[in-house]
């Protein structure tokens, strides 16, 4: 945000690597997209400039997560920008998660740009606790990070112990989806018999990602709601039970408790139960467990997974 309001001036615009990122960008009033709309460019064929035609191109670009971007494509692209005298401001971090094939380009943009900055300050953690566990593990080895949460997290309390603690507002942290699904149900059953009036998150799943940004009817309302990929919305309890297929083909619902949720959720209570001490820590834990969470805890003795290696 701080480079937006930097260049807000020049009505700069904001690329970023998801379509949920790039509506909570547009939420807060900045004009912005995906990287792969704006170039269209679906990853599938090669991109060549003839795609772009008379598009309009903005003075100033803000790339965010741009360490997501495999290097040759974003090196691609920034010639193309380059070439028509754009100033691209990059924004993104060596310890965010690497594009799922390809280089990083982190050290490469360090390389190629003329001024870069880092930024230390950690603005999303409110526990001064979790921000030096934050510090201490970033950039570290996966062994490194699972020894370092075995020494913070409490005392495990066990399944049913856990079951009585949790609240709705709460978060569960897991790295399968395998004990993500069983914990899910036995959440939701709690969920029905303790907190029958709370309403429960729905999780937007188009079985076709293309359909994204588009009008949904939203199970027990009576309008439409535009949604992209991993929208979340709440809804009363008895829907979750009826309803999982939304339009034929179009998508489905996934009843969802878990560390994505929006940041309009973060006014609620939240603790993050970690159920399954076999985290792979670099891709989950130092970007998700941030703003409005007391602390992390842990369940333990639950038939859910196996243990973190020493």
């Amino acid at each position: 945000m701080r480079a937006i309001e930097l260049f807000r001036q020049k009505e700069p615009l904001v690329l970023t690597p998801t379509h949920r990122l790039a509506k909570e960008m547009r939420a807060r009033g900045a004009k912005a997209q995906t990287y792969h709309s704006f170039f269209h460019s679906s990853g599938q064929t090669e991109w060549t400039p003839e795609r772009m035609g008379a598009k309009y191109i903005p003075r100033v670009i803000i790339w965010d997560k741009v360490c997501t971007v495999p290097r040759p494509i974003l090196e691609t692209f920034l010639d193309w920008l380059d070439d028509r005298g754009v100033q691209v401001v990059c924004c993104g971090d060596q310890g965010q998660q690497p594009p799922i094939a390809g280089e990083m380009p982190h050290d490469w943009l360090l390389r190629k740009g003329d001024y870069h900055e880092e930024v230390l300050v950690d603005h999303r953690s409110k526990e001064l606790a979790l921000k030096a566990l934050k510090r201490g593990i970033r950039l570290q080895p996966d062994r490194v990070k699972c020894q370092a949460m075995r020494k913070v997290l409490p005392t495990s309390l066990g399944r049913n112990r856990f079951m009585e603690a949790w609240k709705p507002g709460d978060l569960i942290l897991t790295s399968r989806h395998k004990v993500r699904d069983r914990a899910q149900q036995l959440l939701f059953k709690r969920h029905r018999e303790a907190f029958s009036q709370e309403p429960v998150p729905l999780l937007y799943r188009p079985k076709d990602t293309r359909w994204q940004n588009i009008m949904v009817i939203i199970p027990g309302r009576p309008n439409q709601e535009e949604l992209v990929l991993n929208g979340v919305v709440e809804v009363p309890l008895q829907y979750p039970c009826k309803v999982l297929e939304v339009g034929p083909g179009l998508g489905s619902w996934l009843c969802f408790h878990s560390p994505l949720k929006p940041r309009s959720h973060n006014h609620r209570p939240q603790k993050v139960w970690i159920i399954d001490d076999y985290l792979v820590v670099k891709s989950c834990l130092p970007g998700r467990i941030k703003s409005g969470v007391s602390q992390p805890a842990r369940a333990g003795g639950m038939p859910l997974g196996g243990l973190c290696p020493p």
